[in-house]
């Protein structure tokens, strides 16, 4: 049987994202965990990193920034009806977090289930969103404390790295500067194993049926057997992601393109109405686009990772690299 290809696998992801449409809804609100694989970890290192100003500024005035809080929090006179109603704000509030976390961590779940459907023998196999749906509900909890560990795992790091940059900016010598480079590339290195390892143990729970700690010790000798290859499926997730950016901030372009029509077409009208028409028609499409953009991407990513899991866990891929030089 023919070895798999990335080739294969990007064309599977494209035609999942392209043709089951029902498993959109679970893109949408999968995308609240972040995407699958190496950009949700690189983007909050890099705003660590690149946060220097920031987090000095935070740092050195926290006392300040604490009795401001102290100040304003006992300023406030709600008396006891507004504090009642602050209350019930602060719970509806909590509520609606804790089920958006449901229903993304479900909704992923669901998803890595739906693609694993589509890989039967049949070469047109039907997905049911239904049975995706049950699964995910099925595997919250392991698929949650994943999903938990991997954002415990974001901030970690990302403090760390931060930490280094106040380090920095405060001191701007050459042991400090050595020393951020060494954490920032540490934490980067740590982040990509991190990020694959979370990304096949949801894969060993949804669709091997393991527990959270077998998950994980599976998901370890995966990445340890396909280390280039995870590492080269992430770059070029990586580089779709940023062609995704770039269409997204084209998007922007044309908003801001669409509203300059509209500025014009105010000033010779002299009706401010036509503006305020405008602004919310162009805003709608903006925000409807970025979101089917971002829904697809993660539907994308999640089924290019979910048929490679599931090709490395049951026969192995070689890495293109190590098949490149081995040619050589």
């Amino acid at each position: 049987m023919k070895e798999p290809t990335y080739r294969q696998a990007l064309s599977h992801g494209w035609e999942i994202a392209k043709d089951h449409k029902l498993l959109w809804l679970f893109g949408f609100f999968a995308t609240f965990l972040g995407q699958m694989g190496l950009l949700d970890f690189f983007v909050n290192v890099l705003l660590a990193a690149d946060g220097r100003a920031l987090g000095y500024s935070l740092f050195l005035d926290f006392p300040q920034l604490t009795q401001t809080l102290r100040v304003g929090l006992s300023s406030l006179s709600f008396g006891v009806a507004g504090w009642a109603w602050f209350f019930w704000l602060v719970v509806f509030f909590a509520a609606v977090k804790l089920f958006l976390i449901f229903i993304s961590v479900t909704s992923q779940a669901a998803l890595v289930h739906g693609v694993g459907q589509s890989m039967g023998r049949a070469k047109r196999k039907t997905i049911n969103p239904d049975k995706a749906w049950h699964a995910g509900t099925g595997h919250f909890w392991r698929v949650f404390f994943i999903n938990l560990l991997r954002r415990l795992a974001i901030v970690l790091l990302a403090v760390l790295v931060g930490m280094s940059a106040v380090n920095v900016a405060v001191a701007a010598t050459v042991g400090s500067k050595v020393l951020f480079a060494a954490v920032f590339f540490v934490a980067l290195a740590l982040g990509m194993i991190l990020s694959f390892l979370l990304v096949y143990a949801v894969g060993y729970v949804v669709l091997e049926e393991y527990s959270f700690g077998q998950s994980i010790a599976a998901a370890w000798n995966l990445f340890k057997n396909h280390a280039l290859v995870s590492l080269e499926v992430g770059l070029i997730l990586m580089v779709v992601n940023i062609v995704a950016g770039l269409v997204a901030l084209l998007a922007g372009a044309v908003f801001l393109g669409h509203m300059a029509v509209f500025w014009v077409l105010t000033l010779f009208s002299g009706i401010n109405m036509v503006w305020f028409i405008g602004f919310f028609l162009g805003m709608a499409a903006l925000v409807l686009f970025i979101a089917a953009l971002g829904t697809m991407l993660t539907v994308f990513t999640t089924s290019v990772w979910t048929y490679l899991f599931a090709k490395m866990h049951k026969r192995g891929i070689k890495s293109r690299l190590h098949h490149f030089f081995s040619r050589a």
